[in-house]
């Protein structure tokens, strides 16, 4: 019995020379992932008629480059460049009232976001080690696209939202080698996308309306690079 916990007190710091530890890791990353919205109407007592305020995603995918720096052996700084696509339900931005010539056919949003944060590893010696993160992102809408009758439009201005939207991020993983495994959850931290009362793309708006996102995702990550 003494030698068996004598070897289980060994063996953590045997079989940490397989977790390398370097000062910094580069790498690249792919999510998928829903995303769940909520519409406001300002100054409006009642969902006014016709409008939906809770919309979900019908899908999202995105891919990242990624720059992580030890702190320590438990603690890393972590840096991301992400971009995301995220398809959408039809007439989300616009809510547009459509005659019967046209048929709205898809509608997915572009994303491009920078992210920074720090990741916990709570066993670093171990071969398999467990990290908790948390991030702060500045997403930004690139461009929103419509499909009408086959033919697809660019929204560069998001149909007159205002196109940034912070958010925060938490996230669960593990780690073995170069691969990391993760699975979190995210939100907007305000309800920054509004659009005021005005015209835009030639439709003219008689509310003001604001749009808060938030989500879930699984993050799978390779790390390329390991440099001292």
């Amino acid at each position: 019995m003494k030698k068996f916990l004598l070897l289980c007190l060994l063996m953590p710091s045997v079989m940490g020379n397989a977790q390398v530890v370097k000062n910094w890791n580069l790498g690249v990353s792919g999510s998928t992932g829903r995303s769940y919205y909520n519409r406001k109407y300002y100054d409006q007592p009642d969902l006014p008629p016709g409008r939906i305020a809770k919309l979900k995603s019908n899908y999202l995918w995105g891919g990242a480059i990624w720059a992580e720096k030890y702190l320590n052996r438990h603690v890393a700084a972590i840096g991301e460049l992400r971009y995301t696509e995220i398809d959408v339900p039809n007439n989300t931005l616009c809510e547009c009232s459509y005659t019967g010539a046209a048929i709205l056919q898809d509608e997915k949003h572009y994303w491009g976001s920078v992210g920074v944060g720090l990741r916990y590893y709570l066993n670093p010696k171990s071969p398999v080690s467990l990290f908790f993160d948390a991030k702060a992102d500045a997403d930004w809408l690139i461009v929103a696209k419509e499909k009408i009758n086959n033919k697809t439009y660019n929204r560069w201005n998001a149909m007159g939202y205002s196109q940034l939207a912070p958010s925060l991020s938490f996230g669960l993983g593990s780690k073995w080698k170069r691969l990391a495994v993760s699975f979190g959850v995210y939100s907007n931290v305000a309800r920054t996308m509004v659009r005021d009362v005005g015209v835009h793309n030639k439709v003219h708006y008689g509310m003001k309306t604001g749009l808060m996102s938030r989500g879930f995702f699984a993050k799978t990550s390779i790390t390329v690079f390991r440099l001292r």
